[in-house]
């Protein structure tokens, strides 16, 4: 699912007083039929956190926020980038074609490490969940289809750790999780997302708990 920025920031000043650097935790996207779909074991960096517009986001578009405008925003951590051996699209569910870099999207993922069905799907349904292809694309290439909701961007962040002398720089695509598409609102052609409309409401007023509590 998606990362929780205030937990990991909680998880992050516990394992403080154990001596835990904070880029000991990673945060990476696991799905039933493939565990490890990206990584982040050798970015030596904290969640890269971006911030991005509400309102744009339920068009299905990702548009970040300035800093002055950052409190107004959904707060976001990656889930890692891709490995070597695994291709991740962002794709349109319905026309079954890639997404804009800056548009919402299924991920779909290619990969030897993807399971190769699942337990009394039909061939129909085995075929539209873990044989699917992007209509204009390689039809030899193989993807199985998460149901969730996410998208690709471009990252670069300067790394500052003492294992890495000097300082560099980490470029790269990283992946963000939304959530399940089976979870997701749509009301007159837009899209919410229980976790943001639970977090809206909880900023509404000081009376109204943080997680229900």
């Amino acid at each position: 699912g998606r990362p929780k920025p205030l937990l990991y920031q909680h998880m992050a000043r516990y394992f403080a007083r154990q001596k835990l650097d904070k880029e000991s935790i990673n945060t990476v996207y696991s799905h039933a039929a493939n565990p490890m779909v990206t990584t982040r074991s050798y970015m030596l960096m904290e969640p890269i956190a971006i911030s991005i517009d509400p309102y744009w986001l339920r068009q299905g578009i990702v548009r970040t926020l300035s800093p002055e405008e950052e409190h107004y925003g959904i707060l976001l951590n990656d889930s890692g980038i891709v490995p070597s051996n695994t291709m991740v699209a962002i794709v349109n569910p319905e026309t079954l074609t890639i997404c804009p870099s800056n548009v919402v999207g299924e991920i779909w993922v290619s990969s030897d490490s993807n399971a190769t069905t699942m337990f009394q799907l039909d061939d129909v349904a085995h075929e539209k969940r873990f044989e699917a292809t992007i209509a204009g694309n390689d039809p030899n290439i193989k993807y199985m289809r998460t149901g969730d909701f996410g998208f690709l961007w471009n990252v670069r962040r300067r790394v500052d750790n003492r294992m890495m002398q000097p300082m560099m720089l980490e470029e790269g695509q990283c992946l963000y999780v939304l959530g399940s598409a089976n979870e997701t609102i749509v009301r007159n052609g837009l899209i919410y997302f229980p976790i943001d409309v639970e977090l809206s409401i909880e900023r509404c007023h000081p009376a109204i708990p943080s997680g229900g509590r």
